[in-house]
């Protein structure tokens, strides 16, 4: 379509023989209606005013409203306002609408293309005089029925309450399944904390124990003495060659000050420990 630019758009007109309501309007009192058509860019209040004159003024007992494309929401809107403030019986309608859309070419050789789009539209019959009830799809007045019933929405309910119902047998089912699964989860979880409890229990007997031994120390020298029993031995080690090194170089200072020999080298510090340890 890059060769092409958009021209026109011719949208059908509706009259009021091309309304789907030739079997309500014949049986209606007065046949004249109030026709009121409803575009995206209307404005509701305006309209809703209008029409509201027209009943109260008696000129129509009868109002319908029309709507096409983006005019359909605007046209339910309005429908439902007004029948807030009269007690109208309500037949609703649908319909489609066909547009027609030309092309026109921008290059030689090439033919002008139309392309015809159905438009859905909307048609809400709104009167003060009942319906023939033989004609169906009615919504009296200070109900709150659907407006629109057909086959396909029946079977869709259905559809809903049949998988509602299948969840529910589901769930049923699932539960049955998880009671009967309880019973045995629970002895196992009854061991295990059997199981913990007397791991504690040994525990608490040992420290007790050790602490009959010891009765000097409390629970936690105890821990800190079975942990760390081996760290302790290597610190006394290094406590006791510590001080034998302490007294090693004691020992040279008093030799060289009863000597007075300064100029004398002093004693290497591991053969005086050999000397002292032998």
């Amino acid at each position: 379509m890059m060769h092409y630019r958009k021209g026109e758009n011719i949208e059908q007109e509706l009259t009021k023989d091309d309304l789907p309501f030739a079997d309500c309007l014949s049986k209606l009192p007065q046949k004249d209606f109030l026709w009121m058509h409803v575009r995206g860019g209307t404005k509701v209040p305006n309209v809703i005013n209008y029409a509201k004159n027209a009943l109260d003024n008696g000129e129509y007992r009868t109002v319908v409203w029309s709507g096409v494309g983006g005019g359909v929401v605007k046209t339910v809107s309005c429908a439902e306002i007004l029948k807030r403030s009269y007690p109208l019986y309500q037949l609703t309608r649908m319909d489609q609408v066909t547009n027609e859309e030309h092309w026109v070419p921008q290059m030689e050789g090439l033919e002008p293309i139309l392309a015809k789009r159905k438009v859905p539209s909307l048609h809400i019959l709104m009167t003060l005089d009942p319906i023939d009830e033989s004609i169906g799809e009615i919504q009296k007045p200070n109900t709150t029925t659907e407006y629109w019933r057909s086959p396909s929405t029946t079977t869709q309910q259905q559809r809903q309450t049949q998988q509602i119902g299948q969840n529910s047998e589901g769930l049923r089912q699932r539960r049955q399944y998880e009671q009967k699964r309880l019973p045995k989860e629970r002895p196992q979880s009854q061991v295990a904390r059997q199981e913990k409890v007397k791991d504690l229990q040994r525990k608490e007997q040992s420290e007790r124990q050790q602490i009959s031994q010891n009765p000097n120390k409390n629970r936690t020298d105890l821990r800190h003495n079975n942990g760390n029993g081996q760290h302790r031995q290597q610190r006394t080690k290094r406590k006791q060659s510590a001080e034998i090194q302490q007294q090693s170089a004691q020992a040279t200072q008093m030799e060289v000050g009863t000597s007075g020999a300064t100029s004398a080298p002093p004693t290497n510090i591991s053969s005086s420990i050999d000397t002292m340890e032998s």
